[in-house]
């Protein structure tokens, strides 16, 4: 069981502009995290960073991959679909969707 943190919600624009911003997840390690969230500064062309969702590794079980991100606009919070293997069986992998906040 992965244990719930205190997070902080997201919100779904640009605090300067109030623009919607375009998010995007990258897994820069190619597994098992840590999945760095950034956004397309549309003035530069360049994605910047937001924050760092670490790697999950959690009493047997490790977080392998984080897919699937959306902004749901009535809550503030980022939901993804998160796959977790468990060490001694990595076929018997189960996906789940977890919600996603700024530590």
């Amino acid at each position: 069981v992965l244990v719930p943190q205190q997070l902080i919600r997201w919100h779904c624009t640009n605090e300067e502009s109030q623009l919607p911003i375009a998010m995007q997840i990258l897994d820069r390690a190619k597994g098992s995290g840590p999945w760095d969230f950034d956004y397309l500064n549309v003035e530069t062309g360049k994605y910047e960073h937001i924050v760092q969702l670490p790697q999950i590794k959690h009493e047997g079980v490790t977080a392998q991959k984080l897919n699937a991100c959306a902004m749901n606009p009535m809550d503030d919070w980022v939901y993804c679909v998160l796959q977790v293997v468990p060490d001694e069986n990595p076929k018997g992998y189960r996906n789940y969707i977890v919600r996603v906040g700024i530590a």
